[in-house]
C-alpha cells in the first residue's frame, strides 16, 4: 500500500532554488498533495521581517494527517513533519549564524530525538551537518533534479543586441552572492554585462546606472532567462556557497563555460564541471574562457535527473 504524502513548502510559483525544487518534486511525486506554508512578511530596509514568527503561529491550523509529511524548507519547519529537506548551512557572520540556528531549532530538536529524517542535496551539506552537529544519523543525500525536457522544449533565441556578452545570472543577494564584486571588476571594460534574475535588482541598477556596458533584466520569463544563458559568451557566478546550484548546472547543460569563484566548498560541490577564479586572475580567466563551450550533457543527465531525485526521495520515505 502506498504512503499518502503531503509536501509543504513555499509558493511553488515563486522564484529561487527552493521553489524550483518544490515544483519538480511535487509535479513528479505519486500520491502527493501540496500545502503552501503560511507566511506574512513585511519588507523594511530591504529586508524581510516577521515571516518566521507568522509561520510558527499559524502551524496548529494546517491539520495535516498523511503518513508522510515532508517540509521542503527547514527554516519554515512544520512541527508535525517526519521528513524535511535541508538545503545548506551557510552563515555570513555570527549574527546570521544565531538567526539561522534559531530558525532551525524546532527541526534540529525533532531530528536529535530520532523523529525526523533529513534530506540534503549533496555530500557538501552532509559534511556541514557533521561539522556543526557531529553526526550524520538519519541524513540522506538526494541530488536535486533538473527538468531537462522543459528546457529543451523552450524556443530559445538570441536576445543580445550587443557583442561580447557576459551573463551574471540568479537572485540578487548581497549576503550570499555579492554580484557587486563582479560588477566592480567589469565596469568600464569592453564586455557587455547582463545581470539577469530577481531580488533587489533596482538597487544594483541605480548603483551602476552610469556604466553603459551594464544591463539589468529583472524577473525574466523562463524563455528569456535560458536564452540569455545559452547565447552568452560566458557566464559568471559569485557565491560564498550553494546547497545545489541550479544555474551552474543549467548553464553547463546549455553548453556554456561557467566561471565561478574559487573556494573549498564550491570545489567540493561542482568539481570539474566548472572553472574557478580568484581575485588575482578573474580578468585573465574571463579573457581565456570567453566564447569557449563545453559538452557535459550526458554526465548531467545521468547524475541530476528528476527521476532519480523522486526515486531516492521515495526510498527515504520507505526507509
Amino acid at each position: 500500500m502506498s504512503n499518502r504524502i503531503t509536501l509543504i513548502g513555499y509558493n511553488i510559483k515563486s522564484s529561487g532554488g527552493v521553489a524550483r525544487y518544490s515544483r519538480d518534486l511535487y509535479y513528479n511525486m505519486p500520491n502527493a498533495d501540496y500545502r503552501e506554508l503560511f507566511k506574512k512578511e513585511i519588507i523594511y530596509n530591504n529586508k524581510k521581517h516577521f515571516g518566521f514568527i507568522s509561520n510558527i503561529l499559524y502551524q496548529p491550523f494546517y491539520h495535516i494527517k498523511t503518513d508522510i509529511i515532508h517540509t521542503l524548507t527547514t527554516t519554515q519547519f512544520y512541527y508535525k513533519a517526519n521528513v524535511t529537506t535541508l538545503h545548506d548551512l551557510y552563515y555570513k557572520d555570527d549574527t546570521h549564524n544565531i538567526a539561522i540556528r534559531t530558525a532551525l531549532a524546532p527541526m534540529l530538536f525533532k531530528w536529535k530525538i530520532g523523529k525526523l529524517k533529513i534530506i540534503v542535496p549533496d555530500e557538501l551539506v552532509k559534511e556541514q551537518v557533521k561539522k556543526y552537529y557531529h553526526t550524520t544519523k538519519n541524513i540522506f543525500v538526494v541530488h536535486h533534479g533538473i527538468d531537462y525536457k522543459y528546457i529543451d522544449g523552450l524556443k530559445l533565441y538570441n536576445p543580445f543586441p550587443t557583442k561580447d556578452n557576459i551573463v551574471i545570472a540568479g537572485g540578487v543577494d548581497f549576503m550570499r552572492k555579492n554580484q557587486i564584486y563582479l560588477l566592480d571588476k567589469l565596469k568600464n571594460t569592453n564586455y557587455n554585462v547582463y545581470v539577469i534574475g530577481y531580488g533587489f535588482m533596482n538597487i544594483l541598477q541605480e548603483k551602476y546606472k552610469d556604466y553603459p556596458n551594464f544591463h539589468f533584466y529583472k524577473n525574466p520569463s523562463d524563455i528569456d532567462f535560458y536564452s540569455y544563458l545559452k547565447y552568452s559568451d560566458l557566464n559568471l557566478y559569485n557565491t560564498i556557497g550553494e546547497g545545489f546550484g541550479y544555474i551552474i548546472y543549467e548553464s553547463i547543460y546549455l553548453g556554456k563555460k561557467m566561471l565561478i569563484n574559487d573556494n573549498p566548498d564550491n570545489k567540493l560541490l561542482f568539481s570539474d564541471y566548472v572553472n574557478y577564479y580568484n581575485d588575482d586572475n578573474l580578468m585573465e580567466l574571463i579573457d581565456y574562457y570567453f566564447k569557449k563551450t563545453c559538452d557535459k550533457k550526458d554526465d548531467l543527465l545521468k547524475n541530476y535527473s528528476i527521476k532519480n531525485m523522486v526515486e531516492k526521495t521515495l526510498a527515504v520515505y520507505n526507509s
